[in-house]
């Protein structure tokens, strides 16, 4: 791809010289970014015809006997189709039920942060519950509050929404401290604490307090498993909350709306990766199934859960599509707006004009034939925007518009033709400008368009034009204020903008939003302006927070990652800068949600690839050959990295993609032409075999996954020799150890004997003064190895591996590396009984049981109920070889 364009840069140039890190703290924290969540119900569709079988079918799911299986109900079809307008008409149904079905509403288009939407989606959906329904959450609420003690978060707009969150985060941070010390802390905490853990159970009989333990744990050690236990309890406790229906199934309705709205700017260009977007609504819905909530979402595409897994067959998804509106509909649709008589009498010229206009299917014959067309299917949101137009023009008193003026509306393709018309069926040239520019901003409030309206209108004329504004068909409300632009409309309004209108009002909306606080919306606008200038500045800022490493830092970078939420990076977006920067831009992202720690990886690692694959649209192997291949190689890093996520469905797909990847790339990155990138290839092959080594548990595969993974490393080594390179030898010497111990093909002794000389050769460079901790685990790593060799001397081998496991805790700490610590005791305390049991020796025993005691006690401080109890258990087996042994 050419890259003649040059970069875009209004003038003059805006916050030049601006520090970084001040920027990120102009645009404040994460509080600030969500106050546009949208957590009230949505309003009611002015205008809503037809529709008669999803209508039905919804209808006839709320009356389902209490003994039939709830499905999924997912509606589906292309943009403008009316699916949101159909899920309004869903909710609104449910405000004439008695007793009242509990329902919440959330919109994707509202989601800040796409890596945790699970979180948003989740709380927004828990304070409609409680506020409209008086349900509790208990639950959800201490792990939630766990969650955000633990990254450090000491203000968050989610203590706004849940007051409850506040002091249980308050509580959380001792707890943390203290994990495996509920009891005594809650009891300390008084009345409050004590009621914390009783609300804790999940039921009868359960002990409160062990589970808080159990999660103290989970989220300390940042287990995945977290993010679900979250989703697990708002289902719990949402369930356990309910009411019953007199023998109904359907006991609670939950609507999720815009699910394409999930990943970065609504591609589809690698559907797979859409799933594992998707993992918390699969669990989500598996739930929701199970326990009596009918979930409905509305999408544009059907799912395609049961492609990858078996378990979600038929019976347990219903999805309808939705087509246009019939010719009767759509006649009905607009003599609801006024605009001609109602079926069955005939249609007036200018509603036929309209329908014919509307109509996604071209009609054929000459211009002056249109008369003679026959009039289809019609899209709702383009006979919307024309009775907008029609609106517009009776409000200016000039009548309706002539039948013969929707002649000129491209049949098929109506949208910028009709925007064009919207503009000029408005009053003024100001009006025209204050539409455009309000376009420009993906969401927006009263007080954000009073602020480019200009200080020439009265306050009278600002409100007026403001509920004009809300009351057009193609403007969304997203709850708490906001409203959005449909974004088929908003792309063809921004794209009248007029270049000197566009530059004032991104700077003025730049300023505006800056100063209320709303990063994302500033962001956005900044991008706008000067999209390197902004890259360059978001790249610094958030390197230093990632590389701080801190608490807070972290959840600044999470945050940061939030801002690009409203920007696309689409085609559109590569019109407006050079495609180096819009690739690099994308490369960025990738690297950063790769990086960034989030609960559950598997979302960000998704998207990162969605990231690499779109900057391979700009570095081809032609033009950017060294860009391409460092790509490549990045993308493979990051298949594998998702191949190891517990929710991954196609392991071994994703790791031969990653060696395909690779062998490709090597045309390209040769030991001449590229040497650090064919070396890093090296590594990426080794590790990559080695993985499906691992997953080949049976060695079954088509290949010798072990002897390709040593081939790779030995490649590697011709690169980082001993010599020049010690250190990355070395490491390669502790993956080939690593890769012999874990082999299950093979001559297993010899393994095992190769791997301790690789653990050696490794400890020639990586010391303990010079690299401790990987010194540390390289000590353990042998020992394990040591405890396993079937041959020799089993006495001197297991006193041997003992040495070692001794000499990692000269590294291991009690307090900073607890988990290390414990399982090393734990370790130690089985090589003794081990000796004890091959040699009768009385102190091997007795040293075999202070071991063992000491990790189950720090098992049950941590909260490892089971592991304490696992550990005990293994105490009492070892006193009973030692009376034995008496």
């Amino acid at each position: 791809m050419s890259d003649t364009r040059p970069e875009f840069s209004p003038e003059p140039p805006i916050d030049a010289g601006v520090d970084p890190v001040s920027l990120a703290d102009s645009l404040q924290s994460e509080a600030s970014s969500l106050t546009r969540y949208g957590i009230v119900g949505p309003l009611p569709a002015a205008v809503f015809v037809g529709r008669d079988e999803p209508l039905a079918a919804f209808r006839q799911l709320l009356e389902a006997d209490a003994d039939e299986s709830l499905p999924l109900l997912v509606i589906h079809g292309p943009q403008g189709i009316g699916k949101s307008t159909l899920l309004r008409s869903f909710y609104d149904d449910l405000q004439h039920i008695a007793p009242p079905v509990p329902h919440a509403w959330f919109n994707a288009r509202n989601v800040v942060n796409h890596p945790e939407a699970y979180r948003e989606t989740l709380v927004s959906w828990r304070v409609t519950l409680q506020n409209q329904f008086d349900l509790r959450f208990p639950r959800f609420d201490m792990c939630f509050a766990l969650l955000l003690a633990h990254e450090g978060l000491e203000e968050s707009l989610f203590f706004d929404l849940i007051p409850s969150l506040k002091p249980m985060q308050e509580l959380s941070r001792f707890l943390l401290e203290a994990p495996g010390q509920a009891g005594q802390l809650m009891s300390e905490a008084g009345e409050a604490g004590v009621s914390i853990g009783a609300s804790f159970w999940t039921k009868i009989g359960d002990d409160g307090q062990a589970l808080i333990n159990s999660l103290c744990c989970r989220v300390l050690a940042d287990e995945p498993s977290v993010a679900s236990a979250l989703i697990e309890y708002f289902v719990a406790d949402l369930k356990d909350s309910l009411w019953g229906r007199d023998g109904l199934a359907a006991r609670a309705i939950l609507f999720f709306d815009s699910l394409e709205a999930l990943w970065p700017g609504e591609y589809v260009l690698l559907p797979e990766l859409t799933l594992y977007v998707q993992w918390w609504l699969r669990e989500l819905a598996a739930l929701c199934i199970a326990n009596g909530i009918l979930l409905v979402i509305g999408a544009r595409n059907p799912l395609n859960w049961a492609e990858t897994d078996p378990a979600w067959a038929r019976a347990f998804i219903q999805q309808i599509k939705i087509g246009e509106l019939t010719p009767h509909e759509a006649q009905e649709f607009l003599a609801r707006c006024g605009i001609g008589p109602a079926h069955p009498e005939a249609p007036s010229s200018l509603q036929r004009a309209v329908m014919r206009s509307c109509s996604t299917e071209p009609a054929g014959g000459f211009l002056n034939q249109w008369t003679n067309r026959q009039v289809g299917d019609s899209l709702p949101l383009w006979l919307a925007l024309s009775a907008d137009i029609i609106q517009n023009f009776r409000r200016a008193g000039k009548g309706d518009p002539g039948a013969a003026q929707f002649a000129l509306v491209q049949t098929g393709a109506p949208g910028k033709k009709l925007c064009d018309w919207l503009l000029k069926s408005l009053p003024s040239r100001d009006a025209v400008r204050w539409l455009r520019e309000l376009s420009l901003t993906p969401d927006c409030d009263e007080l954000a368009a009073q602020a480019i309206m200009g200080e020439a209108e009265t306050e009278h004329n600002l409100r007026a034009h403001w509920i004009r504004f809300t009351e057009y068909s193609f403007v969304e409300d997203q709850g708490n204020g906001f409203w959005r632009i449909e974004p088929s409309l908003h792309q063809h309004l921004t794209d009248s903008a007029r270049q000197s209108e566009a530059t004032a009002a991104n700077l003025n909306f730049f300023h505006h939003w800056t100063e209320r606080g709303q990063a994302a919306l500033a962001w956005f606008h900044k991008w706008s302006l000067n999209p390197k200038e902004a890259l360059d500045l978001w790249e610094s800022a958030f390197d230093q927070a990632y590389e701080a490493g801190t608490p807070e830092q972290i959840s600044r970078a999470r945050e940061m990652l939030s801002w690009w939420g409203e920007i696309a990076l689409d085609e559109r977006d590569l019109e407006h800068t050079n495609s180096k920067t819009w690739a690099k831009t994308h490369m960025t992202l990738a690297r950063a949600l790769h990086d960034t720690p989030f609960r559950s990886r598997t979302t960000a690692l998704a998207m990162s690839l969605i990231h690499y694959e779109l900057a391979l649209s700009v570095y081809t192997s032609d033009e950017f050959p060294r860009e391409w291949a460092e790509t490549q190689i990045l993308i493979g890093t990051v298949e594998r990295a998702l191949s190891r996520e517990d929710v991954c469905f196609a392991k071994v797909s994703l790791l031969n993609a990653a060696l395909e990847r690779y062998e490709n790339t090597l045309r390209i990155a040769t030991p001449l032409a590229a040497p650090r990138e064919w070396g890093e290839i090296q590594m990426q092959l080794a590790g990559t075999h080695r993985d499906l080594m691992e997953l080949d548990a049976a060695g079954t595969g088509p290949h010798n996954y072990l002897r390709r993974s040593i081939h790779f490393y030995e490649e590697a080594m011709r690169l980082w020799t001993k010599a020049r390179h010690p250190r990355e030898w070395a490491r390669i010497q502790v993956e080939i150890a690593a890769t012999y111990a874990a082999s299950p093909m093979g001559g297993r002794v010899r393994n095992l004997e190769r791997a301790l000389v690789f653990f050696q050769s490794a400890l020639e460079i990586l010391t303990e003064a010079d690299a401790p901790r990987e010194w540390a685990d390289i000590n353990v790593q042998m020992a394990q190895v040591l405890m396993e060799l079937p041959f020799g001397n089993r006495a001197e081998n297991l006193r041997n591996a003992i040495a070692y496991y001794l000499s990692a805790l000269r590294v291991y700490d009690e307090n900073s590396s607890t988990f290390a610590w414990t399982k090393t005791h734990l370790e130690i305390g089985l090589a003794w009984g081990e000796l004890g049991y091959a040699t009768d020796d009385l102190n091997a025993y007795r040293n075999a049981v202070n071991y063992v005691t000491t990790a189950s006690a720090s098992y049950a401080r941590l909260g490892r109920a089971d592991e304490a109890a696992r550990t005990q258990s293994i105490v009492k087996d070892i006193n009973e070889s030692l009376q034995r042994a008496l």
